[in-house]
């Protein structure tokens, strides 16, 4: 399934249909990966977006909780 994407996706950039702003070909997106990679600046953008992730589970997980459904928050409850 990923491989026919990949190859929907590098038929559309190559065919113009899409801006290349927009829908660069996989093989530019791999290589600016790898500079970036190499430069350190996407593992730390990576971990900051890990965090951000993590934070927002958690959040998301005691927002959920029975203790918090069963209080008298009707802003954090379910009605």
């Amino acid at each position: 399934m990923s491989v026919a994407l990949l190859a929907i996706w590098e038929l559309l950039a190559h065919a113009g249909a899409a801006d290349p702003r927009f829908l660069p070909r996989p093989g530019e997106v791999a290589a600016r990966g790898m500079a970036e990679f190499s430069r350190g600046g996407l593992g730390s953008n990576l971990l900051a977006s890990l965090e951000r992730d993590l934070i927002g589970f958690v959040c998301g997980s005691v927002a959920e909780s029975r203790l918090v459904r069963r209080s008298d928050f009707p802003a954090l409850s379910n009605a």
